[in-house]
């Protein structure tokens, strides 16, 4: 149990830590794009501005873009730091002339399959390669202008991965922190349930030697009176307060750290029909029946009078509560993963239990007849302590309106 809750606990931590992390980077990406872009076509509209090239006297005539953190300021130098080039459309809509004068990386070739490219494009402004693009039209009819953004591509490249890595190991290092907080965090509710188990423990203990007392008592007065309606009631409070203890007993022992203390291979085949003989007298009794398909030579490595216990509690709910001349199934069968086992019963239409909450401790989905019933409200809570301690799942789904079923699966 303790396990458990500090492995889940960690999960936890580490998954909104995870989501931050992935929040933070990819804001971080995000906006570090959207300024690059915004800058590029801050220059691209400059340059349309002008008809495809920079202003002349740029510096004198014009200011310069007041700088700021998010923005590349425009200067004297920008003309002479900036690759670009400019293609005009001709009368039919193709390439026409080009302005090469400021890139030396690209051949008249490679621009007009870049205009080409861009041409078809619906935007009138993205990415065409390394290049940013923008269409436009001027005294000499529509064009497009390439501008280079490599550095710029290759910068937000190198921010996502510095980024990325740098996310990363801020993962592993919380991961560590949290890994060795994690016991000190859940120090105090391990000693909770510590003392949580010895009292039920000691409880127990003490309890049953005034039990026993108060049963022979009974069965003293039952013998001397038959019709002694008090000491019968006595005896069946007695016996039902027995039952508790012992499963109060029985339950902690199954949520301590290793409550498996003699593993073996077994045919769990064999031990589900020994398991189902008795509950089909049981449910021959009440007008039910039961059917069982259990796939042969199954074997498992576990407790098998402690999975017998977990089947008995399904089955005895089955017959329990079942509708009656219902017929419960009982299947058995291995896949390459794990081994699947399920029981399943009729039930009124209108039964709608909170299926997440069967395998709480004392919860009783109906509280009307659980006392007419003998049960006790741990059984489930038990079948489920002795699944999860053999590294298995139990479940409850109600598939259709009317029939429930349980199912216990186990790794293969």
């Amino acid at each position: 149990m303790l396990k458990r809750l500090r492995r889940n606990f960690i999960l936890t931590a580490m998954s909104a830590i995870f989501i931050v992390f992935l929040i933070l980077v990819s804001g971080i990406n995000l906006v570090y794009r959207h300024i690059t872009v915004s800058n590029l076509d801050g220059t691209l509209a400059l340059l349309a501005e002008n008809g495809g090239r920079f202003p002349r006297g740029m510096g004198l005539n014009r200011p310069e873009r007041e700088p700021s953190p998010f923005t590349q300021p425009i200067t004297p130098e920008t003309p002479f730091e900036t690759r670009f080039f400019v293609v005009w459309a001709d009368s039919e809509g193709g390439e026409g002339r080009k302005e090469m004068g400021a890139i030396a990386a690209v051949s008249e070739e490679e621009a007009e399959q870049y205009y080409a490219a861009a041409a078809g494009e619906k935007s009138d402004r993205g990415f065409v390669g390394q290049y940013r693009y923008l269409r436009g039209s001027g005294g000499e009819g529509e064009y497009i202008i390439f501008l280079n953004a490599a550095n710029q591509l290759r910068s937000m490249e190198s921010i996502l991965l510095i980024s990325a890595l740098v996310a990363l190991g801020g993962l592993i290092v919380t991961f560590l922190l949290v890994l060795a907080f994690s016991r000190r965090t859940l120090a105090p509710i391990a000693r909770n349930m510590e003392s949580q188990k010895q009292f039920i423990t000691d409880a127990s203990h003490e309890l049953k030697t005034p039990l026993a007392v108060i049963s022979s008592h009974a069965d003293i007065l039952c013998m001397e009176d038959e019709g002694n309606e008090w000491a019968q009631g006595i005896r069946r409070e007695v016996a039902q307060m027995t039952g508790l203890v012992g499963d109060l007993v029985l339950l902690s022992r199954w949520d301590e750290e290793a409550p498996i203390r003699d593993r073996y291979d077994f045919d769990l085949s064999g031990a589900v029909w020994d398991t189902l003989a008795p509950f089909r007298r049981m449910a021959e009794a009440r007008g039910k029946s039961i059917s069982a398909q259990v796939a042969e030579g199954i074997t498992f490595n576990g407790d098998e009078g402690a999975l017998q216990t977990a089947l008995s509690t399904l089955l005895e709910n089955a017959v329990k509560y079942s509708l009656p001349e219902s017929e419960i199934t009982l299947s058995l069968e291995k896949s390459r993963r794990s081994i699947l086992l399920e029981v399943s019963n009729a039930c009124r239409p209108d039964y709608r239990p909170e299926l997440d909450r069967l395998f709480d401790r004392f919860y009783r989905a109906d509280p009307s007849r659980a006392r007419s019933s003998g049960g006790h409200g741990v059984g489930l809570s038990i079948a489920k302590a002795i699944v999860e301690a053999h590294k298995g799942r139990i479940s409850a789904a109600m598939p259709e309106n009317g029939r429930i079923v349980f199912r216990i699966q186990l790794p293969a």
